[in-house]
């Protein structure tokens, strides 16, 4: 086993067979380790650029750092669909209480760890089936949850962020050092033949992974303002094609994959200072 890694073999969700089990590889240098324990909740390496952005920026666009951070929802190490987002959406009246639940906020930081959980992809956790994020991601998953289920969905799909922290609206963001290891997290995923889905910042995402530009299991959406991840929404090669959705179902029933964090995150720590990045001011 690589230094530096601790290994799990955990069943799959909602079993207890072993014999399905499946692999996941954790590396201690996970920047997520270290998110403080009370708000605000900035990454040490992240808040000299957090705090810069937050006096510059209108009151839409600031950044709600009350609420824990979620760079990704799901196991992007274990996915086997990936989803290229943003950045976590706010909305005080749903998220301040939603997370100001002890249950919630443990949920998100074994998530920030790649703990297994018995839903990966958490909003799919009857627990929190009211929240706005729930709603939202049962409205834009909707087709793929009535031909599969929820567990099934939830075991195998995931979304990454291009921005880890909340806000109302998507100001001029600002590049931060945490956001090397979600790219990492890309580039494991291209490696183990994932369909990646890039609805949001396509630009970026392509320019800091460059081989997702013409990755054979890349697909799209016809709109980047509705993500419904739909038989009428996805495409490949940027046309709308029955299989687009195909490919989609069925990556969504292979075996979950067998994840490996990646081993660079000191490296990029190093690399990705203030300035660094097209999402930069």
């Amino acid at each position: 086993m690589t230094p530096g890694y601790s290994e799990r073999i955990q069943p799959l969700p909602g079993t207890t067979d072993r014999r399905n089990a499946f692999v996941t590889t954790v590396r201690t240098m996970n920047p997520w380790a270290e998110l403080p324990a009370s708000p605000p909740f900035i990454l040490p390496d992240d808040r000299p650029r957090v705090l810069e952005y937050q006096t510059r920026s209108r009151p839409e666009n600031r950044l709600a750092v009350g609420c824990l951070p979620e760079p990704w929802v799901g196991n992007p190490i274990t996915a086997t669909v990936i989803v290229l987002q943003l950045n976590p959406g706010y909305t005080p009246s749903d998220d301040d209480p939603l997370h100001a639940r002890s249950d919630y906020q443990a949920l998100v930081r074994a998530s920030l760890l790649h703990q297994p959980l018995d839903y990966p992809f958490h909003y799919l956790d009857p627990r929190f089936a009211n929240s706005g994020g729930a709603k939202w991601c049962r409205r834009t998953n909707r087709w793929a949850l009535e031909q599969l289920g929820d567990q099934v969905v939830a075991a195998r799909l995931a979304h990454l962020e291009w921005f880890p922290y909340r806000s109302t609206k998507a100001g001029r963001l600002p590049r931060l050092a945490s956001q090397a290891y979600s790219i990492d997290l890309l580039r494991e995923a291209l490696k183990r033949d994932a369909v990646v889905i890039a609805t949001r910042r396509i630009a970026d995402w392509e320019a800091e992974v460059p081989e997702l530009v013409d990755y054979p299991r890349r697909l799209g959406t016809a709109s980047q303002q509705q993500v419904a991840l739909s038989p009428g929404n996805l495409t490949r090669g940027g046309s709308k094609t029955p299989e687009a959705f195909r490919m989609f179902i069925e990556a969504l029933t292979a075996p979950v994959a067998s994840g490996v964090v990646p081993a660079s995150w000191p490296e990029h720590r190093a690399r990705s200072g203030p300035g660094r990045g097209r999402g930069g001011p």
